[in-house]
């Protein structure tokens, strides 16, 4: 369990460090030459020999790089089991030729699998102990032959079918590859076609075209080496009925089945069935949803879920679907991971005859065991000498050394195990005696702290044991009492600051092995104070500039330095970024805020903060911003008729000015445009219960349409934004409301009278549907109109009508009107419109 300590800034001067570097008490400038015990900065990496590839390369190499200094000397070590114990066998150049090793580099040419193939490690070591490296193993890859002939194989057309690959024997894992009819004429995938990763060819329905010579290939991962299989026929015999839906062969499956953290894993998913089905992965478990970073490949049949976490664990869901039936199943993630340290070892330097506890923690899955190290042997009770059989004491990831002593010193792993493997965690024990010395941390020669603040002076010698402490001022020696306290950790803490504080401090440090001093003066500063301060409340109207002021001196005594001063604004808590936030910038003086072009948004509080080297100041303002009136809100309409309704809302920020008036807006379905149905509205009724405004609409509105409102406040300073629109209402049927327009026509053969119109728009009908009535008569006569009813033609604008051909050119009276379900609207005028002429 790892714990964090917390502390606030006010109570930072309590802390005690303990914690030492590996190099405390030591000064050297280059840091490559601290003195130290070896650390990894590189591994081993587990390698795979190809030998068929032995004519480009005929050796392999194993690294291994350590930091330290004096720079460590390496070995190398293969590891065996005899009578079930773990023995290490040092790697020796000088009794193999095939050996060489360059610092941490081992280089075994013409590797033998009877002879090198194992678990290899390497240790490093020099004058302050050895550590040992994680096991990697040498192994050696290969790829066996094919069958040298392959029996035909048969499917079903329009029913799935699984050709197995057959693949010879191999080490690691191969590419597969088909081929069709020759090769490398390779099998491309499509819907229906798909090379899994188990080597099969897998067609979700068999097609004629699918009929032809195969030939499986496989190809290693470690080198461009394969195999080829020998080709075989397959034959497409037609079929009565088509595949159902089903999985074959354990699909979907995983690949790696039993994957580590940190692999990149695959799933597949293919499904026979005609039609050919599609695919969709979900997730079940903690989360349903994929794993971040989770791509799908071949029309979904893949799920690839890169570099795997142990949360991403869970059963993921294919569903394979083809519209006329649907399946699905789940395959589950289980997966593991190697040791790895959580909490690593760090160095310790302590105390003589102190006690040391180590603690490390790694996490695993399965779970880890621990084992425990010095200089790369194993700390078991039976190897401890007597006297330190009670010293020591290991309880799983925790050591615990008491009274330490010189031969305590060296380097120390803690080691977590797995049955996949095993980490180390490494780290170096120092135990010291060092008289007090200020060489590395002195006071600084001069300390500025602010009059009326506090200041907390560091004392920071290296010493073991921890020393005692003592301050002088001026070469009288100070008391912890009172303003002036001398902490635990040595450090001197004055709260508050004044003047007479002012001198040379100096710190004297002791234990039994010496004592040593350092001294530093402290220069008591005085804290800024303003000049030019912002009235508490200032008033803007929008689109004005105002200039809030602010200005500081950093001197209070005339012996005073001169400290730069150093102006921030806040609004509303945050930082204003005058090259970003282009309305602000510097006004009349510096410090000084100048705001160009005030909107609303400017509104709110605002901090002038004053900084010098020894302190800051702040003084606050409150800008009011009056303006055009806030959008209303909640806009919503009651008892709607064809025309005439009721719109009610609520108030939005008066912005520092009363309301007057509001504009009511409106759009339908058929304009998409706001149009005013009411303005400058100022009289209203107010409801009593909630405040609400309300107001009558009468004859504004159009029937049979999708309205919804909107509203905008009005005050002296304009008029606000406006509300957002309020949901869609629709409005009452009614009969048409005008005629018919641009009534005419003429032409035409003989005995016809031709009679155009332009047909109203859809927002003119006010109902559903709308037709005609076309009414004639010849013109000079005193005969009614005749009228035809042109219902079944619907919303139409031209009729042709029979008037014989003994009428041929001859004047007629025409009027049109639209009717819908509620009733007929207005005649159109009366025009006069010749008939054909012979």
């Amino acid at each position: 369990m790892a714990y964090i300590c917390e502390v606030s800034k006010q109570n930072l001067h309590q802390i005690i460090i303990t914690e030492r570097d590996i190099d405390y008490g030591i000064l050297v400038l280059d840091k490559e030459k601290i003195p130290r015990g070896p650390y990894f900065i590189q591994e081993p990496q587990p390698v795979i020999f190809d030998p068929r590839g032995r004519k480009q390369v005929n050796d392999v190499s194993l690294k291994c790089i350590a930091g330290g200094y004096p720079t460590p000397i390496y070995k190398w070590y293969r590891e065996e089991f005899k009578n079930d114990e773990l023995v290490s066998h040092l790697v020796d150049p000088l009794t193999d030729s095939r050996y060489t090793q360059t610092d941490g580099t081992l280089i075994i040419s013409d590797p033998q699998q009877n002879m090198d193939r194992g678990n290899y490690h390497c240790s490093a070591e020099n004058k302050y102990g050895v550590i040992i490296s994680k096991t990697v193993q040498l192994s050696f890859g290969y790829i066996g032959e094919f069958n040298k002939k392959r029996s035909p194989d048969h499917g079903k057309e329009n029913w799935g079918k699984s050709v197995s690959c057959d693949p010879p024997q191999h080490y690691p894992r191969v590419n597969y590859y088909w081929s069709r009819n020759n090769f490398p004429n390779f099998v491309e995938e499509d819907q229906r076609v798909f090379v899994s990763y188990d080597g099969n060819i897998y067609f979700s329905s068999l097609e004629k075209v699918d009929a032809a010579r195969y030939s499986c290939s496989v190809q290693s991962i470690i080198s461009p080496s394969g195999r080829n299989g020998p080709f075989f026929e397959l034959y497409v015999e037609p079929a009565s009925s088509g595949q159902k839906l089903l999985f074959p062969n354990n699909f979907p499956k995983a690949f790696p089945d039993a994957p580590l953290a940190g692999d990149d894993v695959r799933l597949e998913c293919v499904a026979y069935g005609y039609p050919v089905p599609a695919y969709n992965w979900t997730r079940k478990g903690l989360t349903n949803e994929l794993p971040q970073g989770a791509s799908l490949h071949s029309y979904n049949r893949v799920l690839i879920l890169p570099k795997v976490r142990v949360e991403d664990v869970g059963d993921y869901v294919c569903t394979a679907s083809n519209g006329l039936e649907s399946t699905a199943k789940s395959v589950p993630l289980r997966i593991q991971a190697k040791p790895e340290f959580t909490i690593p070892l760090e160095n310790k330097v302590v105390d003589k005859g102190s006690t040391v506890v180590w603690t490390c923690e790694a996490f695993g899955k399965p779970d880890v065991t621990y084992n425990w190290l010095k200089n790369g042997k194993l700390l078991q009770r039976e190897n401890f000498d007597i006297s330190d059989s009670s010293r020591y004491r290991i309880y799983n990831n925790v050591l615990s050394i008491d009274n330490v002593i010189e031969r305590d010193e060296g380097m120390y792993q803690c080691k977590a195990t797995n049955h996949l493997g095993s980490s180390y965690s490494s780290a170096q024990l120092r135990v010291i005696t060092l008289k007090p010395t200020f060489t590395k941390y002195p006071l600084d020669s001069e300390m500025f702290a602010a009059e009326g603040g506090n200041i907390t002076i560091p004392c920071r010698p290296e010493a073991a044991p921890f020393p005692s402490f003592t301050w002088k001022r001026e070469n009288y020696g100070l008391s912890s009492v009172g303003r002036i306290r001398i902490l635990a950790n040595g450090y001197l803490h004055i709260n508050p600051v004044r003047r007479e504080d002012e001198g040379r401090y100096t710190c004297i440090a002791k234990n039994q092995y010496g004592s040593d001093y350092s001294e530093g003066l402290l220069i008591v500063l005085s804290l800024p104070q303003l000049l030019d301060a912002p009235l508490p409340r200032v008033m803007a109207v929008v689109n004005d500039s105002a200039e809030l002021p602010c200005r500081a001196s950093s001197r209070r005594y005339v012996e005073d330095d001169t400290l730069d001063l150093a102006y921030i604004w806040l609004q509303n808590g945050l930082r204003i970024d005058m090259e970003k936030q282009h309305q602000f910038t510097v006004g009349s003086y510096p410090g000084y805020l100048r705001i160009y072009n005030i909107t609303l948004a400017e509104a709110g509080t605002y901090h002038c903060i004053v900084k010098t080297a020894v302190g800051r100041i702040t003084q606050s303002t409150e800008l009011v911003v009056y303006g055009p009136p806030g959008a209303p809100g909640a806009v919503l309409a009651e008892d709607l008729t064809a025309t005439s309704g009721r719109i009610h809302w609520s108030d939005g920020s008066p912005n520092g000015d009363p309301i007057k008036a509001y504009t009511i807006e409106g759009r339908t379905n058929h304009n998409s445009t706001w149009v005013v149905l009411k303005e400058i509205v100022e009289k209203y009724k107010i409801r009593p219960e909630s405040g609400r405004r309300e107001i009558e609409l009468f004859n504004v509105l159009s029937p049979w349409s999708k309205y919804s409102f909107r509203v905008s406040a009005i005050n002296s300073l304009g008029k606000g934004e406006p509300s957002d629109p309020s949901p869609i209402y629709n409005t009452d049927k009614d009969v048409p409301h005008v005629a018919p327009s641009n009534v005419g026509g003429g032409g035409g053969k003989a005995g016809s009278l031709t009679i155009t119109w332009d047909p109203l728009p859809p927002q003119e009908w006010n109902a559903p549907e709308i037709w005609y009535n076309v009414s004639y008569k010849p013109a000079n006569s005193d005969a009614k109109f005749q009228e035809l009813s042109l219902k079944s033609w619907h919303n139409i604008g031209l009729f042709v009508i029979n008037v014989g051909e003994e009428n041929y050119y001859k004047p007629y009276l025409v009027k049109v009107q639209a009717i819908n379900s509620i009733g007929p609207g207005p005649y159109s005028e009366e025009v006069e419109i010749y008939s054909a002429e012979n």
